[in-house]
C-alpha cells in the first residue's frame, strides 16, 4: 500500500518486471474527485493506450500517462504496471510517481 506523507501531493514508488514477474501492481488510498497524474521511468513498461486501473468498487479503466484522470470514488485503487514485452529491452527496474490534487 502506497502512502502520501502529509502535505505532499506525490507519492514515488519502484518495481521491477521480468520475464517471470512481467506484472508489478501498486495499491494506493484516495478521495473520489481527486486528479490523479500517473508518470513512469525506466523498465520498459507498456503505458499505452492506457495504463490500468481498479477503483474501489471493482470497475477497470485506464489512465493515460502524464494526463489528469478523476477519481470516481472514495477508496483503494490498484494501477498494474505491465512489461512491454513488443519493444526492445521490456524488463528491469522502474520508478512510478503518482500525483494526487
Amino acid at each position: 500500500m502506497l502512502k502520501m506523507a502529509p502535505g505532499s501531493r506525490l507519492i514515488e514508488a519502484a518495481g521491477f518486471v521480468s520475464g517471470e514477474h512481467p506484472d508489478f501492481y501498486f495499491k494506493f488510498d484516495a478521495r473520489g474527485g481527486q486528479k490523479l497524474i500517473i508518470h513512469t521511468e525506466g523498465g520498459g513498461l507498456k503505458t499505452g493506450p492506457g495504463i490500468p486501473i481498479t477503483a474501489p468498487n471493482g470497475t477497470q479503466d485506464a489512465v493515460d500517462e502524464d494526463t489528469p484522470y478523476t477519481l470516481p470514488a472514495s477508496g483503494d485503487y490498484v494501477i498494474q504496471m505491465h512489461a512491454n514485452t513488443m519493444s526492445e529491452g521490456p524488463f528491469g527496474r522502474f520508478k512510478l510517481f503518482l500525483i494526487i490534487d
